[in-house]
């Protein structure tokens, strides 16, 4: 998606910039594990899980508490990403007709001076 993403911007600016689009994936991927990892001490703490208990001595009721705590996270944030990744407006056709416009326009890999 990145890329077509990034061809559509090079048709509506005549600018290839996909130096500037994966450096904003790598900082929102960074940012996503920051934040993962934050609300999932949150969570932990919220179901008093037990801190540095080996596994097998990690009490049922805990496991449980775990399991009912991530699951239904785990099916907003799948939902949530099925959304938002429904409302993608770029189809196969629409990239063609972009790919085309581009090559028409002449070689997208000239410098930019």
């Amino acid at each position: 998606m990145l890329s077509d993403v990034i061809d559509e911007h090079e048709l509506n600016t005549s600018k290839r910039e996909e130096g500037l689009f994966l450096a904003a994936r790598c900082f929102a991927t960074k940012a996503s594990y920051g934040l993962g990892s934050f609300f999932a001490g949150i969570g932990l703490d919220s179901i008093h899980f037990p801190q540095s208990a080996s596994p097998e001595k990690v009490p049922a009721d805990a496991v449980l508490s775990l399991a009912i705590f991530s699951g239904p996270v785990m099916f907003v944030l799948s939902s949530a990403t099925a959304i938002v990744s429904s409302r993608y407006p770029l189809t196969a056709a629409r990239h063609s007709d972009i790919m085309k416009a581009i090559k028409a326009r002449g070689d997208s890999r000239q410098p930019v001076a």
